[in-house]
């Protein structure tokens, strides 16, 4: 706009202010703002004027050049918070914001608050099992989970620590690794205690060992109430795709409470099952009454300050469902909220909306550009008239989206080809100018059109990923059948695994490969997830940076290049290249020298970060239960590769773990002097057992355990004192106390026998009834001179016990005779 004289000339002094004005501006932001002079005309701006187009040009490249800066700038940011705590305290906002939106219109659901409160409070002196509410989608369940994490303060008390997160509505809340990071930096922040160092943050391993830690610590140290309220855990990838929720504990400690939410029927709460067994667990949501669901809609109206007619709201009752279904409740309000006060309104229909909310995953403009690249979907639109440009070809902004959605991409036995259709929008392959051939009927000839879709390159910056195209692109051109594709640009690309090991750690690379891998029948890329699981040790040590894996995978996966072109051939080749173009000092293997897939070295379990002291297998459950230096039993699923259970309990370094009924329970002996009985499936402690303080001046050295299944007895030995513990009642059956300055090396029990052997530091065998402790003979080993016991193991089907000597000797003991090798 221009000032004009009355004589329809311009006038100078206001254009001179308004110059001066605007030099002022650009002074003020010299790096934000640039001029353009551009000849003032009668038809303003014209793109057929060369200057003018110019001009447009070169405001539009400046503006998207300056969009990228902030994003990236305001990207930049946000990493350096993320060093600091600043990405903790964004997430916590986030989730507080969407709890106040959510109950600003709760209503109903008195009776089961209720419920759940005098649960909550008749639990929390107590060890009790994690909640879980469930039901349909739309039901309301996120609703109640904010509405309890709001009553929280008044049910346990004020200064109760009430953690929230509504899952799958921020980046750290839709993945497994991260969540539970940021849950353990909120507790630790809420109760003054220790942040998770970095090498437990290196493996998700060690963060599932410290939550499960983390909440044993808080209920021990008598503090405040916490409650973690954990909403849809549907929407967290690596749960729907998981046997087993490794870092949910099947039982809380008291003062500690866990409460999930989950879809019914689908595969989440299933697996939750498998942990949480008891009924009681489990809280059904069932739908509003029919004045509670009007009073929802009223509630909804107030907050958006709108009302109705008479007859507007007359319709609107007739049309609500007849159960109070809030999703569907929601669904009517929204289009109920557009009338204006004279619309005489049709009755509601919600499927094109219930169509928008199925498509899960993709928002209205990336609705709106993958419906640019299906041609058949334009051919439609397109059908009467012809497109407004003869450079570029995009699906119309005004014609009704969901409607299409709800037909072409969600019913009808063409799904695999609007798989494809996705996979082109999240490969990139039409976007940055790409253009693509359509024949428009119209038309009638071929027309090459640019369909201006947003690109999608693997990153945006240094350090900021396309987490999207990461999640979104294996999937579709799986379920389009572009195996060949999915081998080429995911599962064999060096770039795509360096990517998303970057950006979501080694578990979630290997989450990916244990999720697509199976549908790919080549063993090629079995060999590269099998180089990847091979180096996880290396990366939860160092860190998941590019060099490492570069030089992991091109050291593990050289010996395969030659007979493996296609796939690891060219892999390698892509590490090499790396390597070449890499600016900064980096080991470059020339061959290869690491374990290879497929040899003597199957996996490397990482995970404890404190020292193993004991360890025992479980055969018949394919299952590894190891004690570490800072008391915590561990239980690995061997074939997952991945801790299933941690046992806190022990505050004293576990020395022995025993397992036995079939590999279904295990005990352990720690140096608190306290025996524990485990069930490895439910993870559930069935009793502990205060054995005692130790007989001499020290503590010893030398821990055992052995089982009487028969008799339901469980002998414990440690230094010159042997406990026999009945395995049903927890009591004690007979305590042998030997001398103290001669103490017990080697013990075995021999049920076949009914015989407790005991061989002593001096070489002093003794023999005791199993069933009662009382001594039956003594005697000492003559023939090993000045050697003593190391180590023992016994014979039960020859009822004997082979017991080795510091020399090199070994003695077999008998009940009534030895014999020396």
């Amino acid at each position: 706009m221009v000032d004009r004289l009355a004589d329809g000339c311009l006038d100078t002094d206001a254009q001179n202010l308004l110059s001066s004005l605007k030099g002022r501006i650009a002074d003020t932001q010299p790096g934000v703002l640039k001029a353009h002079h551009l000849p003032w005309s009668r038809d303003l701006v014209n793109p057929k004027n060369k200057a003018h187009a110019r001009y447009l040009k070169e405001l539009g490249e400046q503006f998207v050049a300056r969009a990228n800066h902030q994003v990236l700038e305001h990207l930049r940011e946000l990493e350096v918070g993320r060093q600091e705590l600043a990405w903790l305290y964004q997430d916590i906002r986030h989730h507080l914001w969407l709890s106040a939106e959510a109950t600003r219109t709760f209503c109903g659901r008195q009776e089961l608050l209720a419920q759940l409160g005098q649960r909550l409070r008749q639990s929390d002196s107590r060890p009790h099992t994690p909640l879980v509410l469930f039901g349909p989608p739309g039901i309301g369940k996120t609703a109640l989970m904010c509405k309890l994490a709001e009553q929280m303060p008044g049910l346990l008390g004020r200064k109760t620590v009430t953690v929230l997160r509504l899952l799958g509505t921020s980046q750290m809340s839709s993945d497994a690794r991260a969540l539970l990071q940021s849950v353990c930096f909120q507790v630790c922040l809420a109760y003054g205690l220790p942040l998770p160092p970095a090498q437990v943050l290196e493996a998700h391993s060690r963060v599932v060992q410290f939550f499960h830690i983390l909440l044993h610590t808080v209920s021990c140290r008598n503090f405040e109430s916490l409650v973690i309220l954990l909403d849809s855990l549907d929407d967290v990838d690596a749960i729907c795709c998981a046997r087993r929720v490794p870092w949910l504990p099947p039982q809380c400690p008291p003062r500690v409470h866990l409460i999930l939410s989950a879809c019914s029927g689908q595969q989440v709460l299933d697996t939750v099952r498998q942990t949480l067994k008891h009924p009681e667990a489990y809280w059904e949501l069932r739908p509003l009454s029919g004045n509670q669901g009007q009073e929802m809609i009223q509630l909804l109206l107030a907050a958006s300050r709108r009302t109705l007619s008479p007859a507007q709201r007359d319709l609107l009752w007739a049309s609500l469902p007849e159960c109070g279904h809030p999703g569907r409740l929601r669904l009517a309000f929204e289009e109920a909220r557009k009338w204006a006060s004279f619309t005489v309104p049709i009755p509601l229909a919600s499927s094109a909306k219930e169509a928008m909310h199925q498509l899960q995953g993709l928002s209205e403009a990336e609705l709106k550009d993958v419906l640019s690249l299906d041609d058949e979907v334009l051919q439609s639109v397109y059908r009467d008239w012809t497109p407004p440009s003869k450079e570029l070809l995009r699906f119309p902004p005004l014609l009704q989206l969901a409607e299409v959605v709800q037909e072409r991409y969600l019913s009808g036995p063409e799904r695999v080809k609007r798989h494809g259709v996705l996979a082109d929008y999240f490969s990139g392959a039409w976007s940055q100018g790409t253009k693509k051939l359509i024949t428009l009927p119209l038309v009638g000839k071929p027309l090459n059109l640019d369909r201006k879709v947003a690109p999608q390159p693997l990153w945006f910056s240094d350090t900021v990923a396309n987490l999207r195209k990461l999640k979104e692109l294996p999937h579709h051109l799986l379920h389009s059948g572009r195996i060949e594709e999915l081998k080429r640009e995911v599962l064999g690309s060096m770039n795509w695994i360096s990517c998303r090991g970057v950006s979501g750690g080694i578990e979630g690379l290997l989450d990916d490969f244990a999720l697509w891998a199976p549908h790919v029948d080549c063993p090629e890329v079995s060999l590269v997830r099998e180089a990847l699981q091979l180096c996880r040790p290396a990366v939860e040590l160092r860190g998941m940076e590019k060099s490492i894996l570069y030089t992991e995978l091109l050291a593990r996966l050289h010996f395969f290049a030659t007979s493996h072109p296609a796939l690891v051939g060219q892999l390698c080749q892509e590490a090499q290249s790396w390597f070449r173009m890499c600016p900064f000092p980096v080991l470059v293997p020339l061959g290869g020298f690491l374990q290879p897939p497929g040899g003597p070295l199957r996996a490397t379990l990482t995970g404890c970060h404190k020292g193993i002291t004991a360890m025992a297998w479980s055969l018949e459950e394919k299952l590894l239960v190891v004690g570490t230096q800072d008391g915590t039993v561990a239980v690995w699923d061997v074939e997952e590769q991945q801790v299933i259970h941690i046992l806190p309990g022990h505050t004293g370094e576990v020395r022995y773990v025993k397992v036995f009924a079939k590999g279904t329970l295990a005990i352990s002996a720690s140096k608190d002097h306290t025996l524990r009985l485990w069930n490895l499936l439910s993870a559930q402690e069935k009793f502990n057992i205060w054995d005692g303080g130790s007989t001499g001046p020290t503590e010893p050295q030398i821990w055992s355990l052995h089982m009487d299944e028969t008799k339901k007895v469980v002998y414990s030995a440690s230094g010159a004192k042997v406990s026999a513990w009945n395995l049903e009642t927890a009591e004690l059956v007979f305590r042998i106390l030997g001398d103290a300055s001669d103490p017990w090396r080697c013990t075995a029990v021999l049920a076949s026998q009914a015989t407790l052997l005991t061989v002593s530091e001096a070489g002093v065998v003794s023999l005791w009834s199993s069933a009662t402790g009382k001594l039956q003979r003594k005697q000492h080993l003559s023939s090993i001179k000045e050697e003593t016991p190391t180590c023992g193991v016994s014979v039960q089907k020859q009822g004997k016990m082979v017991t080795g000597f510091s020399k090199g000797s070994i003695s077999v003991v008998r009940s009534s005779t030895e014999h020396n090798a």
